[in-house]
């Protein structure tokens, strides 16, 4: 063993470059392939120039990019537009050993190359760093790792008599081959930015998160988890106290089970304070239930299909997007999708007004969508059942202390539509077979 570990040690020093020479043909490969996918889903970004040039340990690759926004869509549309130009060069590092700490095919170094004028604007914020740092591993079958960062403008950095800083942040995304899966991270610590005249817009701890997988069978359908979070955002207009939002979370999470899709969302805030209202919490949580999963897929591939499309005339793209909707729309209405409403409140110091409950179709057909039925047709298969319920307390917290709208509330109690008893005012809202009833009072019209 001893004699025999120096010959490998030595096979391998000798056999390496031609190793890290033919890694760069797959290595080129590759990076054709991605430089393509772009091009094949955005008619309105083109390939000016690409050059690839090859090395034993190391090559180099520079893109040169340009899109028109006239083709971007829902852009107006009008006269062609120069050209916006952008170079990306890519210093690539040949595999299987591509670092000190990487191994994979190969490591790509990434520099965007910008105009005289924005690097000398760069350079009031950020010196001599480098505004944007852009690394990428590539695996040895598939996938990979990026890493995107940027450096934390050191001091106040005054231009043009705005102040700015800012901590930086990072991003780190992971992926399979085929984007089978992926998972992002990314924080900025905190971003400030602010006028002589007392405008001032404040963003502290933000995060994201996403891991996702694609469903079995699928191209565009993923189960997993999204979440963006901010700790604290400020907006002062000056001359008057403004707007701050706590612990804001913006939430997603789909799953998948035999043939359908459940879509979790949730909008909540912690403590909020404006020149005129102060909450404790606000929560805008929905599920979308029983989604048909074939519909969405066809769905999403028949907007990828129009994307690439190089029509910029607005009326002809929503009237695609029309047929796109009605026609999926009409698979997706047909498997009894379900609403749910977890939750929809507000609160402050008194207490809270939340709605929930549930909103379904069921028994939709082809034939609800001709004739021109579809509302009445809807409107009998609607179900629905609400509950809504008040603290009276909440509204000495409201503007005026909330007395007119406790005015317009016993207005509709002594109607019967509302409950008050025990400092709580409720409801009950329910929408059955084309009738609505709020407390057992119908708000439907007479049926002829």
């Amino acid at each position: 063993m001893k004699k025999t570990l120096p010959i490998i040690v030595a096979a391998l020093v000798v056999l390496y470059p031609g190793l890290a020479w033919l890694t760069g043909f797959a290595i080129e490969s590759r990076l054709d392939l991605h430089a393509s996918r772009p091009l094949a889903q955005a008619p309105y970004l083109k390939l000016l120039a690409h050059s690839y040039r090859r090395g034993w340990f190391t090559s180099e690759e520079t893109l040169s990019f340009g899109f028109s926004p006239v083709l971007l869509p829902g852009s107006p549309g009008g006269a062609a537009a120069p050209l916006v130009r952008l170079t990306i060069h890519n210093i690539v590092h040949h595999g299987p050993i591509c670092g000190f700490t990487c191994f994979g095919l190969a490591r790509i170094d990434t520099q965007v190359s910008v105009s005289k004028a924005v690097r000398g604007m760069l350079a009031k914020y950020f010196g001599k760093q480098a505004p944007l740092s852009i690394r990428t591993r590539m695996g040895f079958f598939g996938g990979g790792t990026t890493r995107i960062s940027s450096p934390a403008i050191k001091g106040a950095v005054v231009v043009g008599g705005v102040i700015t800083k800012s901590a930086g942040f990072s991003f780190l995304a992971r992926y399979g081959r085929g984007a089978r899966w992926y998972s992002v991270r990314a924080t900025a610590p905190s971003f400030a930015i602010a006028t002589a005249a007392g405008k001032r817009f404040d963003l502290g701890g933000l995060s994201v998160r996403m891991d996702m997988r694609r469903v079995a069978g699928m191209l565009y359908v993923y189960d997993g988890d999204f979440s963006l979070s901010i700790k604290r955002l400020a907006v002062d207009g000056g001359g008057a106290p403004g707007v701050v939002v706590g612990n804001l979370v913006y939430a997603v999470k789909s799953e998948s089970r035999d043939g359908y899709l459940n879509y979790a969302l949730r909008f909540d805030t912690g403590a909020v304070s404006t020149p005129t209202l102060s909450l404790s919490n606000a929560h805008f949580d929905l599920t979308l239930k029983h989604l048909q999963m074939a519909a969405i897929e066809a769905m999403t591939t028949d907007f990828e299909t129009l994307n690439r499309s190089a029509n910029p005339d607005p009326r002809v793209r929503m009237q695609k997007v029309m047929q796109i909707m009605r026609r999926q729309g009409l698979a997706l209405l047909q498997h009894d999708p379900q609403l749910n409403l977890d939750r929809i409140s507000v609160a402050n110091a008194g207490g809270q007004a939340i709605l929930t409950g549930t909103i379904g179709l069921h028994g939709v057909t082809a034939a609800d969508f001709s004739a021109g039925m579809l509302g009445s047709a809807l409107r009998d298969k609607l179900d629905a059942k609400l509950a809504f319920s008040l603290d009276d307390k909440m509204l000495q917290g409201l503007p005026g202390n909330g007395a007119a709208l406790n005015a317009r509330l016993q207005s509709l109690a002594q109607q019967g539509f509302l409950v008050r008893a025990n400092g709580l005012t409720r409801a009950t809202i329910v929408i059955q077979q084309g009738r609505t009833t709020v407390n057992g009072h119908s708000l439907s019209p007479p049926q002829p």
